[in-house]
């Protein structure tokens, strides 16, 4: 894969011949299945706009009919005949071995209309946990509840109040320093509970050198990881 510098550079460069090897190029760099949106996310997020003013969906119509692309209930993927296109363009890509999704620890479908890198966390929660990679699971449901508190404040235009004198956002423990001193952000007693229990799993995971989490660790928290992220995207409007 290309990082996104050089993706945005390839990405214009396709983009004056026509709009479907820029769409493939883009669908190639995001977990797929893909939603149309998120196509149009990673458009965006490494700086290329106009794609906002594109039909993708036709785009993807079109690809299809060419035998590039395959439509699939959970969305768009590319197929070999795709990657042989951008390999004749000048772009090689290895195609990667297919990510068999699922809902084992959160259900992909409340994440649906968010954004698309909140959407990858929760991929790599699951997947993690499918794999036995109990650590880097716990990791991501940590990094998962800093994304959504953060984005809560941002909705509300108050951003500047979660962030240290770097101008960085601060951890998931400034942060909940922050929120449970927040009196206008109502948040109730089960999810800061949960919080709480998955700051303390992220942390274990992340720096104590002589632990490691099992699956009995991560089972613990999801009900309570469940009722934390249906709490804070609803706080964050979406």
């Amino acid at each position: 894969m290309l990082a996104d510098d050089r993706l945005v550079l390839e990405v214009r460069r396709l983009a004056a011949v026509n709009q479907r090897l820029p769409v493939l190029l883009l669908l190639a760099h995001v977990t797929r299945p893909a939603k149309t949106r998120s196509i149009a996310h990673k458009g965006v997020d490494i700086g290329f706009r106009q794609i906002k003013d594109w039909n993708i969906t036709d785009v993807l119509k079109s690809a299809d009919r060419a035998n590039q692309v395959v439509r699939l209930a959970s969305g768009w993927d590319l197929i070999e005949p795709g990657f042989q296109a951008l390999a004749l363009v000048g772009i090689h890509l290895d195609a990667p071995p297919v990510l068999k999704l699922s809902d084992s620890v959160l259900p992909r479908e409340i994440f649906s209309n968010t954004r698309g890198y909140i959407e990858k966390v929760v991929v790599q929660i699951n997947s993690s946990y499918d794999h036995g990679l109990y650590d880097c699971c716990a990791v991501m449901c940590r990094r998962l509840g800093e994304t959504l508190i953060i984005e809560i404040y941002e909705s509300q235009g108050r951003a500047s109040e979660i962030k240290g004198a770097d101008d960085n956002f601060l951890m998931l423990n400034g942060l909940l320093g922050v929120l449970n001193k927040d009196r206008t952000v109502h948040i109730g007693r089960n999810a800061k509970r949960g919080l709480e229990g998955l700051k303390d799993l992220g942390d274990k995971s992340a720096h104590n050198r002589r632990f490691n989490a099992r699956k009995p660790d991560i089972d613990g928290i999801k009900s309570d990881l469940r009722t934390v992220v249906e709490e804070l995207l609803h706080l964050a409007r979406w």
